[in-house]
């Protein structure tokens, strides 16, 4: 049985799960991981899970960040899907016990878990991300170009450690299972 603390007293209330919030379609500009880590703030805030904002902010800026340069040419201009603005959307899902991150994007290409040299100011993203996620991976969009990225955290603090390697496919049970028909549209 899952709880939530009411404020106005010190006894628990039940708390229907999974919640989940979604930023509006952004446009694949610099401006979108501060955005996403605003997003992340105030809905982790919300939910009063605090404790996750730091992590879960630089995983949303990473994964948003990787979002963009994908979503741009050499020169750091959009490439226009089908003549419009590439987008982004940032999703933070929970059943209470994870905190599924999902970035979607309109980009061709697969993230890629490398090595970075030391001279390469790029590049690093990925290992920050499998550094601190319990597990990620990705999936093509459904319908229509470009991909998820995903990232899962615990929300009990009991963390296991970092995510070994990336998963190609969604986890088979959990939250992305109980949210799949919620997210069809992706």
């Amino acid at each position: 049985m899952t709880y939530m603390w009411n404020a106005c007293a010190s006894t628990p209330t039940r708390r229907s799960w999974p919640l989940s919030s979604a930023t509006p379609p952004l446009a694949a500009l610099p401006t979108v991981p501060a955005l996403a880590r605003l997003f992340a703030r105030a809905t982790l805030h919300t939910w009063h899970e605090d404790s996750l904002v730091q992590d879960a902010e630089l995983i949303v800026s990473e994964l948003t960040g990787n979002a963009v340069a994908a979503s741009s040419d050499t020169d750091g201009r959009p490439v226009y899907v089908d003549g419009r603005m590439p987008v982004i959307r940032v999703y933070l899902l929970t059943d209470g016990v994870h905190l599924l991150i999902k970035v979607f994007d309109q980009a061709p290409g697969i993230p890629v878990l490398r090595e970075a040299t030391e001279d390469e100011e790029i590049g690093r993203g990925l290992i920050l991300v499998n550094a601190i996620a319990e597990k990620w991976g990705w999936k093509p969009a459904k319908g229509q170009p470009g991909k998820v990225v995903w990232a899962q955290m615990s929300l009990l603090g009991d963390r296991v450690g970092a995510a070994t390697a990336p998963v190609r496919n969604e986890p088979d049970n959990g939250i992305l299972a109980r949210v799949r028909d919620a997210l069809r549209y992706l």
